[in-house]
């Protein structure tokens, strides 16, 4: 876990150095897509005892502002569709899913934003514990995302980096349904036009 927050600390570094995009091109107002993953961090210990959720998400994102705008603030839409490894003790499962992401974005600079961002999509899980039955479930974020934009070669790219906090349930669809949390932790690399 050291290691990946060096990188992640190093490729931010990078980014910051490199030229930005035109001032006239805020990248609060571009559309961007690329791939995302996130780390699903346990909040708690689940009621079997010693074991935990852990879950590793890797999917493609695709994002657009709703409006733009000249002044700092405007409002996104972005789909995260993914598949995912989540971890029990030694056992694995897997995950699909979609996320519907409704973004609340700051511009800091041309080409530095901060976005707030309220999720929810349908999920299938093989899972099962105590606390929630496999299958159906929705999955439900809120998130604090940094977006810093970059050129490279002309062309624009964007980095994402993201902290929030993760839940899943099945809405009382079948028992259990207590739910899953978990502190997320997301990097992404994107175009952005």
């Amino acid at each position: 876990m050291k290691r990946v927050f060096v990188i992640a600390v190093l490729i931010f570094l990078f980014a910051c150095k490199l030229i930005g995009q035109a001032e006239g091109s805020k990248l609060i107002n571009r559309k961007s897509a690329g791939v995302l993953t996130e780390y699903g961090l346990p909040y708690y210990f689940l009621p079997e005892g010693d074991k935990r959720y852990h879950v590793l998400l890797l999917g493609a994102t695709y994002g657009f502002p709703l409006f733009r705008t000249d002044k700092v603030f405007n409002m996104s839409l972005e789909f995260f569709p993914h598949a995912g490894i989540a971890f029990v003790k030694s056992d694995r499962y897997f995950e699909v899913g979609i996320n519907v992401r409704l973004g609340f974005n700051f511009s800091l600079s041309p080409n530095d934003v901060i976005a707030f961002k309220l999720a929810s999509g349908p999920h299938y899980v093989t899972v099962e514990t105590e606390k929630q039955a496999k299958g159906f479930i929705f999955s439900d974020y809120y998130l604090v995302a940094y977006r810093r934009g970059f050129n490279i070669s002309k062309k624009n790219y964007a980095l994402d980096f993201e902290f929030g906090y993760r839940h899943i349930s099945n809405a009382g669809l079948q028992e259990p349904n207590r739910s899953i949390s978990n502190f997320i932790f997301g990097i992404g690399f994107m175009r952005s036009f």
